[in-house]
């Protein structure tokens, strides 16, 4: 097993650095302060200004420290390759012996005086082109040091913090070693930076992990057959080892095969660092395997082809076709006959161990969202999928088919797996992770044993903040003296029997039961979409005739649906735009749209309901799911309403979103309004609802009052009379 923990092409900033520097003094150019870890483009594009094509022919040079070592073979064609996206030629210079310092200071000297545009360095320590580089300033060459020594005076230092990378590899040998056990080091060439900073970081970080002992360290000279010879002699003599630690990935292919050749490979772990291009190819192929390696994924069928899967909330299935079909869906060249008994074959030979009770002739149109997902992670392991990420995948599954998913996934892990599960529910995470790692804005904010915290904790970390107050106790109590603002009599449809409930004004009243049990129907009565066939609906005190959306939303009734993505936005469109769909003869004038009127009123609503960004010009897709819904919801906070029902109004939303949404359905029942809302999290039905209802096989059973409920009881009566 390899872990790859540095960028291979560290010298892409570089240029876009360097185009910032040329035809500027060097010395006008900023010098390293501090330690430089790393600098990202956007960083480079700040203190220069964007990156434009030069108006000149322009010649950079690069003096590496050696072109017989993989990852400088690598890099010096990162160099090349994004030079000439400016049309910029690179001359590309290296030492023929990498640990000759003399031979690189003497081949950087003549470099410099043949003054080129810029001056790229991998110096072979910290001071040995020091001369070089006040040669250059003086010349105005504007000079970067690429991924090695810091050495001072240069314009710019871009690398990464090579101690960490050791300490990095410490801990993933603690991390798969928990209990402990032997390891050994193969180092690099002595004297060299990386190779010092990495042994450092490496022994200083195994002091925190007791159990791990370092039995051996030979060197390896940055070489795959030395480094093999290296780890056959220390796994001669220690048999018992658990790991082996290499400086980079050239020496970790050979120390592979060493432990290849001792009939380990199931016994020795080998962490390695670099990502060259043949580490990545053995993973690839399956030889080797990593835990973390930085390909740049291009598009999902390039991700697809790394073994990288993905079953997200909107499955990319086409309906249409068959389970084999949407199984092999894209693995037929272009203009080539489908091999249509093949891949029928094969994919009974998946869906064989993961879903048995699946037919590979059956349209994928007539499954539930459950077996959906299953053929979504068919299609995964039919290209060799190894990595599998799973996006709040049971926000559409019952308890009973959630169940089924978490074995499938339990399954899929004992397999060697690697599985990402991307949840804002707590028991679930709890059910089906080791570990945690939680995103805000784009950065990790924190990652550990799921274990090791509580949910409290947990959600903090998510939302940045104390949730306590959003996320615990039950609604105040309603004056039942208020008629009703909201009233169903009797009310029929070809999916519902006889309905009879009421929410008065400032109540929330919650719909609970199984997936399929009639809940969604009620909603689409009253909102018009599904044809009343009996019953009346009466909007405060007065009977409505409600057949479309269109005489709903004139009664004042809302919708929320639950498909945010199908039936309530328009990605593509901008935040304003979305947030016009339901009002727009409010906007208009003989026909012509007033935008500065709309432009107002939806800047008052981002700030009123803090939806973020606030850039209303902005591609509704390039919001959050939580700040989607706080768009569709301001959508029809403009039309007036007063009758609104939300139907799964925080699926596929974080837990700092949901503790948003919350306290906004609460403000909502506070100024007046009927909240209708369905769920299929019970605890957030206890949460917000005055009243709960149990609706089953299309017909309303019961009416709670919502003062000692629990989960239990509301479970007791949803399974007593069935679900769909």
């Amino acid at each position: 097993m390899t872990k790859y923990g540095r960028s291979l092409l560290a010298a892409v900033p570089a240029l876009a650095m360097l185009l910032g520097c040329v035809g500027a003094r060097a010395a006008d150019c900023p010098a390293p302060s501090g330690v430089a870890e790393k600098i990202e483009s956007t960083a480079l594009d700040s203190q220069f200004g964007p990156v434009a094509k030069p108006g000149k022919d322009l010649r950079f040079a690069y003096v590496t420290k050696t072109l017989i070592n993989e990852f400088w073979q690598d890099v010096a064609a990162g160099v090349r390759s994004e030079a000439g996206k400016y049309g910029i030629k690179v001359d590309v210079q290296a030492a023929k012996d990498e640990a000759s310092m003399v031979e690189q200071l003497n081949l950087a000297q003549t470099v410099v005086s043949q003054k080129p545009d810029a001056l790229l360095l991998s110096p072979q320590s910290d001071s040995n082109l020091v001369p070089v580089i006040k040669a250059a300033r003086a010349a105005n060459i504007p000079t970067v040091i690429i991924d090695d020594a810091r050495t001072p005076g240069a314009s710019v230092y871009i690398g990464t913090d090579q101690a960490k990378i050791g300490a990095d590899a410490a801990t993933f040998l603690h991390e798969a070693y928990p209990n402990g056990g032997k390891v050994a080091q193969i180092e690099g060439i002595a004297g060299s930076p990386n190779a010092r900073l990495r042994i450092q970081g490496f022994k200083e970080q195994l002091k925190a992990y007791p159990g791990l002992q370092l039995v051996a360290s030979q060197p390896g000279n940055w070489d795959r057959l030395t480094a093999l010879n290296a780890a056959s002699n220390i796994l001669r003599q220690h048999p018992d080892l658990v790991g082996i630690y290499a400086n980079n990935d050239g020496m970790a292919l050979g120390v592979f095969e060493a432990v290849r050749n001792a009939g380990a490979a199931n016994k020795v772990t080998v962490v390695g660092t670099d990502g060259i291009r043949e580490a990545k190819k053995s993973v690839r192929t399956g030889a080797m395997r990593a835990t973390v390696a930085e390909f740049p994924v291009e598009g999902p069928r390039h991700a697809l082809s790394l073994g990288i899967g993905l079953v997200s909330q909107e499955l990319s299935l086409v309906p249409q076709l068959d389970v084999a079909q949407n199984i092999f869906l894209g693995q037929t060249a272009a203009l080539g006959v489908v091999p249509r008994k093949r891949h029928r074959a094969a994919a009974a030979g998946i869906l064989r161990r993961l879903a048995p009770h699946l037919r590979v002739d059956t349209p994928v149109s007539k499954l539930g969202m459950a077996d959906r997902q299953l053929v979504e992670i068919s299609r995964t392991l039919a290209r060799g999928g190894r990595i599998i990420a799973f996006d709040e995948p049971t926000s559409s599954l019952t308890p009973s088919e959630r169940d089924g998913l978490f074995k499938v996934i339990r399954d899929l892990r004992e397999e060697g797996k690697a599985v990402i599960y991307i949840s804002h529910r707590m028991e679930e995470i709890r059910a089906i992770a080791d570990r945690f790692t939680v995103l805000r804005d784009g950065r990790v904010v924190a990652s550990d044993a799921v274990a090791a915290h509580t949910d409290a904790q947990l959600n903090g970390m998510i939302a940045g903040r104390e949730l306590s107050r959003a996320m615990e106790g039950r609604p105040a109590e309603v004056a039942s003296a208020q008629a009703p603002l909201l009233e169903l009599r009797d009310l029929s449809t070809p999916r519902l029997r006889g309905v009879t409930l009421s929410v008065r004004p400032g109540e929330v009243v919650g719909l609970a039961g199984l997936v399929g049990s009639g809940r969604s129907a009620v909603m689409r009565a009253v909102f018009g979409i599904d044809a009343r066939t009996g019953g009346e609906i009466r909007i405060d005190g007065k009977a409505v005739a409600i057949r479309s959306p269109a005489d709903a939303m004139a009664a004042g009734v809302a919708l929320i649906p639950e498909d945010r993505r199908g039936h309530a936005v328009v990605p593509m469109m901008s935040v304003e735009q979305n947030f016009g769909l339901a009002s727009q003869r409010r906007f208009a004038r003989f026909g012509v749209l007033r935008g500065a009127r709309r432009r107002a009123e939806i800047r008052r609503h981002v700030s009123d309901l803090q939806i973020r960004p606030a850039a209303i010009a902005a591609p509704l897709a390039n919001l959050s799911g939580g700040n989607q819904q706080k768009v569709v919801i301001a959508r029809w906070l403009a039309t007036g309403a007063r009758v609104l029902m939300f139907d799964e109004p925080t699926r596929g939303i974080d837990v700092g979103a949901k503790a948003e949404i919350y306290a906004l359905l609460r403000r909502l029942a506070a100024d007046g309004a009927a909240v209708l809302v369905i769920s299929s999290e019970l605890p957030e039905l206890l949460l917000l609802s005055n009243r709960i209802g149990i609706v089953s096989r299309g017909r309303l059973i019961r009416m709670l009052d919502n003062h000692r409920l629990d989960e239990e009881t509301l479970m007791r009566y949803a399974n007593a009379d069935g679900g769909a």
